[in-house]
């Protein structure tokens, strides 16, 4: 235990993530399980000593392998010691992960993935079957170990590492009971373990009660309009996509940007009505012609814009200036296209416009690119025909 421990101390300052909560003899038995399950012990072992020397991965390989050699017995009065957990081990299986499917893709080029027939399939699939295996094996007991990991957040902890935390949690909440699994998140709302900050300030942790004003850019756009003048949690668009399912336990989504941010025209805007542009669009998108049959284009020398924010204490946060590209606004039953003077001109369908047709229309934003696609065919043929194949715009509700 003691190679464990000194491994995951040295590795601290180094950026890699290790974490300590109270663990029984029991669980480094079955995470010696479920490495045995994943790979081979002779390809464990070699790549142990290979990439992070005796000194950490071999020392993790003796100590689990130790347990399932007879070690548990010995270690039976050691039972309220803290081991070093799941998270450390599951990151380290990953980096391993990787490093295989590295060598393997240098070895014998085109010959796919070690894990499955996709050769597509990236580094978060990896990660997530592994973290899926210590589930199975651990049971209950790998979500409630991880709760104890987030309570202990501090400043000391990095960003990398706390973010490793927040998504080991939210794929947890897939996995098992999710009823239970929220009820069990919901006891972090009151920890500061939250790392936010205001443009380049320096981090700070906060709990995420109502009175905690701090908001998440969910859409990179959104992070560069407000990152200077908004508290935000620290992480990008990417990491946050992968913390759905742990904001929506923590009953925060109201600090999600794309719903707390509304956007509108700044008031007197001198404007052209253009029923060519309309038209562009009506014969680009057959698909979503009931939605773009009440807008009314409107072209203007620039799109300035105005935003209102809404605190989770519900208060209005104060008006932010901005120029935006596109802007459509829906009011009752009108829907406006507000588009510069050169883009209607040159029939450009610029990508904001399928990110604000996306959000009013329902499209799930990672089929944004799609919708994009969809608006720059002029052959409605082809169109039609990859729709039927996958069904993905068909299916959504425009109406």
């Amino acid at each position: 235990m003691t190679g464990l421990t000194s491994s995951c101390n040295q590795r601290e300052n180094e950026g890699i993530l290790h974490l300590s909560p109270s663990l029984t003899n029991c669980f480094a038995a079955r995470v010696a399980l479920a490495l045995k399950l994943l790979l081979p012990p002779p390809t464990m072992m070699r790549w142990a000593i290979r990439i992070e020397g005796s000194q950490t991965l071999a020392g993790v390989w003796g100590v689990t392998m130790g347990f399932m050699d007879g070690e548990a017995e010995r270690q039976e009065n050691k039972r309220k010691a803290k081991y070093k957990n799941l998270t450390f081990l599951y990151l380290r299986m990953r980096a391993i992960l990787n490093r295989l499917r590295l060598e393997r893709a240098l070895r014998h080029p085109g010959s796919g993935s070690m894990y499955s027939t996709n050769t597509n399939m990236g580094l978060a699939t990896v990660q997530f079957r592994v973290l899926d295996t210590f589930r199975w094996v651990m049971g209950d007991v790998a979500l409630a170990a991880l709760i104890s990991e987030a309570k202990q957040i501090s400043s000391s902890y990095s960003l990398h590492r706390i973010s490793s935390i927040f998504q080991c949690i939210d794929r947890l909440l897939c996995l098992g009971d999710s009823r239970r699994g929220r009820e069990a998140v919901m006891v972090l709302r009151t920890f500061h373990i939250f790392p936010t900050r205001r443009g380049e300030a320096q981090l700070r942790l906060q709990a995420c009660e109502q009175h905690d004003d701090w908001f998440i850019a969910d859409q990179p756009h959104l992070f560069e309009t407000f990152h200077r003048h908004l508290n935000m949690l620290a992480f990008d668009a990417e990491d946050t996509a992968r913390m759905v399912r742990f904001f929506d336990a923590l009953h925060i989504n109201d600090r999600l940007l794309s719903t707390a941010a509304i956007c509108r025209p700044r008031p007197g805007l001198a404007f052209t009505v253009r029923e060519d542009y309309k038209s562009l669009l009506l014969s680009r998108a057959e698909s979503i012609s009931r939605l773009l049959g009440d807008i009314e284009v409107r072209s203007v020398d620039e799109v300035h814009v105005e935003w209102t924010i809404r605190s989770p204490s519900q208060e209005t946060i104060e008006h932010y200036a901005d120029r935006r590209l596109a802007l459509i606004v829906k009011e009752k039953n009108r829907t406006q296209l507000y588009i510069r003077h050169r883009d209607a001109d040159a029939r450009n369908v610029q990508f904001e416009i399928s990110e604000q047709l996306a959000q009013l229309c329902g499209v799930p934003l990672k089929y944004t690119s799609l919708l994009w696609a969809a608006l720059l065919l002029n052959n409605v043929e082809i169109l039609d025909n990859a729709l039927d194949r996958g069904g993905t715009l068909r299916a959504t509700n425009c109406e």
